[in-house]
């Protein structure tokens, strides 16, 4: 399998072999029938038989990702075909025997769309396309004339964060004055002993005191 590269202007053309990841030499490698552009990343997602690849266009490298092993190490692993990137910027794709996963490029984590086994294996099972809308909503089909399944957004009502002081990453402390929205997913919180600094992201906490 390769990625190619074909130049407008010269009619040219460049190969980048898939890298093989995997050591089953029966299995077949590098197949991919689809792959998504990432303009914030500047890089081409690809979804291969060996797993999800990220293509870089400064370097023209791939880039591996680490925590799929945990997958392409399953004996009966393999791609379905859709792909896509979400609004916040994770990857959706199809894999077997797994359905669809959504893999976050900036926590380097791999989670399910779905806590629902049979569901999770029905929205995935011969999946043909994914496509991300503009709302949130996720739309997959498939090529065995299941028709098309609609994946909601849903998120939790609230989330509550203790206070725990002598705990790393935590809410440094009960009283709160102040709250205020910053850049990036950052919330910063007055309390009675110091700044906290939230990333709403990955849940932690930074604290911040007078001699900060």
């Amino acid at each position: 399998g390769v990625l190619e590269q074909i130049f407008l202007k010269d009619t040219g053309a460049s190969k980048n072999p898939l890298p093989v990841d995997r050591n089953n030499t029966r299995h077949p490698h590098g197949g991919a029938e689809d792959m998504q552009y990432d303009p914030n990343r500047n890089s081409i997602w690809i979804n291969s038989s060996d797993g999800l690849k990220e293509f870089s266009l400064a370097d023209k490298q791939f880039r591996r990702v680490e925590v799929m092993e945990q997958f392409t190490k399953l004996k009966d692993y393999d791609r379905f075909v859709g792909l896509d990137i979400d609004l916040q910027g994770r990857i959706w794709f199809a894999t077997k025997p797994r359905g669809i996963l959504i893999y976050d490029p900036e926590t380097r984590d791999i989670s399910q769309p779905l806590s629902d086994p049979e569901m999770q294996h029905k929205a995935g099972d011969a999946n043909l396309h994914i496509y991300c809308d503009q709302q949130g909503t996720v739309w997959t089909s498939n090529w065995l004339n299941f028709g098309i399944y609609e994946i909601l957004p849903f998120n939790q009502p609230f989330t509550r964060f203790n206070a725990n002081p002598g705990m790393k990453d935590s809410l440094s402390n009960p009283h709160i004055y102040s709250i205020f929205p910053a850049s990036n997913g950052e919330m910063w919180i007055g309390t009675q002993d110091g700044l906290n600094i939230l990333d709403t992201k990955t849940g932690k906490f930074r604290v911040l005191r007078e001699n900060d």
